[in-house]
C-alpha cells in the first residue's frame, strides 16, 4: 500500500469554518467514505477535528503523523492529506477515522470483544502508532461476549495458562471460535501482548480449518513475513510439512533398534493411506487432526480377549465326556495337575503376548511424544520470530521519529 501524498486541493479551505478550539490543520485530513477520485463535493469524507492541545503530542506517537502534519504546518491552506485505505490494509475507512480521533482525545476505550480490538489494532498499525508511546492502548481488555469473562489482556493470560499437563498438545479444546483466536492473535502481535500472542497463534496455524469470511486482516499477521513467507497459507503449509519430516526422521533413526515396532507403524499409516514419505498425502485441513489420525492409525483403542481353553485328554480319550468346565471344583489327581499345567500356560502366553504389545504400545507413545515436543518447540520458535518481526517493524517506526 502505498501512502497518500500529500496533494494541492481545486478549492482552497476556508478558515472561517475553524472552531476556536480546532487546530485548523486537522480540517485539511480527510478520511473519503467511498472510493473514487478527485476532490469535488461529490466526495463524501470526515475530518479528526484534533484540538491545538493534542496536535503536537501526536506527533510523538508515530513518524506518519508527525510527517504529515509537519507539511501540513508548513504547507499553504490549499494542501489536504487524503487517506483511503484499501483492503490489502486490515482497517475500512471508519476504522481509520475512529482511530484519528481515539489519538486526538487521548484516551484508548474502544470497546472490548476480540473484533474491536483487533479492528483499533490494526488501525494503530496502519497509521504506524508505536504502542508504548501511546499507553491507553496498553488497558485494553477481550472479553467474551456473552459471559463476560476476560480473553486476552497486557497480561492475561498469565506464562502458565493453557499448558497441559497430560496429553499431546493436538487434542486440546479451544474455548472459543477459530475467527476470535485470529483476532486475538492479530491485536495481541500489534500490541506486543507476547503471553496471549503465543496462545492464540498455536490455533491460527496449527489447528486452523476454513477461512471464515472475515474483514481482511492485512496487517500485520496474514502478510507477515518474517522467514520469507507471504502469508498465514503458507506457514501453515510449511509447518505441517515440518512435522510430517521429523516424524519420518525419527522412525527412520529407530529403524537401527526398533526395526519391528517401526515396521508396524509404518503398515498402520500405509493402511490409512498416511505415508510419511508422501507429504502429499495428507489432506486434512488442519496439522492437528492430521495428528490425531494419525495417533488413531499408530495407537487404536484395542479390546482384551480371552484364549479359549481346550483339553488334549479329550482327544487322547473320546470317551470322556468330561470338559475342563465340567469338572468338578475339585482340582486332584492327573486331570486336575493338567488343569493347573494349561492355566499356568495360558497365562504364559497371555503375559508375553500383551508384555508384547505394552513395549510396542511404549514404543509408540515415545514416537508421539516426541512429535508433541517438536510442535511445542516449532510453536515457540514461531511465536518468537513473529514477534521479534514486530519489534523490527516498530524499531523503524522509532528511528524515523528521532
Amino acid at each position: 500500500m502505498t501512502w497518500p501524498e500529500l496533494i494541492t486541493a481545486q478549492a482552497a479551505f476556508s478558515p472561517a469554518a475553524e472552531s476556536s478550539d480546532i487546530d485548523p490543520i486537522s480540517y485539511r485530513i480527510r478520511i473519503y467514505r467511498h472510493a473514487g477520485t478527485g476532490t469535488g463535493p461529490g466526495r463524501s469524507y470526515a475530518t479528526p477535528e484534533w484540538t491545538k492541545a493534542r496536535v503536537e503530542n501526536l506527533k510523538s506517537l508515530s513518524p506518519i503523523l508527525k510527517s504529515h502534519i509537519n507539511e501540513l504546518r508548513a504547507g499553504p491552506d490549499n494542501v489536504l492529506w487524503e487517506i483511503e485505505p484499501e483492503a490489502e490494509d486490515g482497517v475500512d475507512r471508519d476504522t481509520a477515522l475512529e482511530v484519528l480521533k481515539m489519538l486526538g482525545r487521548g484516551s484508548g476505550w474502544i470497546g472490548e470483544t476480540a473484533s474491536e480490538v483487533s479492528r483499533y489494532a490494526s488501525g494503530l498499525w496502519f497509521f504506524e502508532v508505536i504502542p508504548d508511546k501511546f499507553p491507553a492502548c496498553q488497558s485494553w481488555k477481550v472479553r467474551d461476549a456473552a459471559s463476560g469473562q476476560i480473553l486476552g489482556s497486557q497480561t492475561f493470560p498469565p506464562a502458565n495458562h493453557g499448558l497441559l499437563p497430560d496429553g499431546w498438545c493436538w487434542n486440546h479444546h479451544i474455548t472459543h471460535s477459530r475467527e476470535t483466536c485470529l483476532q486475538l492473535a492479530n491485536g495481541a502481535l500489534i500490541l506486543g501482548w507476547d503471553e496471549l500472542f503465543k496462545k492464540e497463534i498455536k490455533v491460527v496455524i496449527w489447528d486452523w480449518s476454513g477461512e471464515p469470511g472475515l474483514t481482511p486482516f492485512g496487517t500485520p499477521v496474514k502478510r507477515l513475513k518474517a522467514g520469507g513467507l507471504e502469508g498465514l497459507n503458507d506457514r501453515r503449509k510449511q509447518e505441517k510439512d515440518r512435522v510430517i519430516e521429523h516424524m519420518h526422521r525419527y522412525l527412520a533413526w529407530k529403524n537401527n533398534t526398533n526395526k519391528a515396532e517401526v515396521e508396524r507403524i509404518v503398515k498402520a499409516l500405509k493402511d490409512r493411506e498416511m505415508e510419511l514419505h508422501e507429504p502429499d498425502n495428507f489432506q486434512q485441513e488442519s496439522i492437528y487432526e492430521m495428528l490425531r489420525d494419525i495417533e488413531l492409525a499408530v495407537l487404536p483403542r484395542r479390546r482384551v480377549t480371552s484364549m479359549p481353553l481346550s483339553s488334549p485328554s479329550n482327544q487322547q480319550n473320546p470317551e470322556s465326556n468330561t470338559s475342563p468346565s465340567h469338572r468338578p471344583s475339585g482340582l486332584s489327581g492327573r486331570r486336575g495337575s493338567w488343569l493347573l499345567d494349561k492355566i499356568k500356560e495360558v497365562e504364559s502366553k497371555a503375559e508375553s503376548k500383551y508384555s508384547g504389545e505394552d513395549a510396542h504400545k511404549k514404543f509408540v507413545r515415545g514416537f508421539l511424544d516426541d512429535t508433541h515436543k517438536f510442535v511445542i518447540d516449532r510453536q515457540k520458535k514461531v511465536a518468537k520470530a513473529m514477534m521479534a518481526w514486530r519489534d523490527d517493524e516498530i524499531g523503524t517506526w522509532k528511528k524515523r521519529l528521532r
